[in-house]
């Protein structure tokens, strides 16, 4: 399949706690950090390999409406680590569009969609 030169670049999602977001993105799913920088605004600021910005939140709303989905290798493993790491696990590994998906929360009660997509 041809890649598109349209697509999802990257998502920016405001966090409560960056040092914590920033253990569940890159310590347990295990995304590769970018870069490291002030926001425009001197806000903290982190972007991950994966095309996840995080930024420490301005004030009290933070998130995001819906959910993230990413493509993700051993999503049962993952799965585990998110139990380990005491995050939430919203819904189990099951049958989805996209193939394999298990719904777990982030620290700040995000829907992190994990996609184990299987071969077209």
């Amino acid at each position: 399949m041809a890649r598109s030169d349209r697509g999802l670049h990257h998502i920016l999602l405001e966090v409560r706690d960056l040092p914590a977001s920033e253990r569940f993105y890159l310590g347990v799913l295990g995304f590769s950090l970018r870069r490291r920088e002030p926001f425009r605004d001197g806000r903290p600021f982190l972007t991950t390999q994966e095309g996840l910005g995080l930024v420490q939140a301005a004030g009290e709303q933070t998130g995001l409406t819906g959910h993230l989905a990413f493509r993700l290798p051993d999503v049962p493993g993952l799965v585990e680590a998110v139990k380990q790491a005491g995050h939430r696990v919203l819904r189990p590994l099951g049958p989805g569009p996209y193939g394999s998906t298990a719904y777990v929360a982030d620290p700040d009660g995000n829907e992190v969609e994990l996609i184990a997509e299987e071969a077209p």
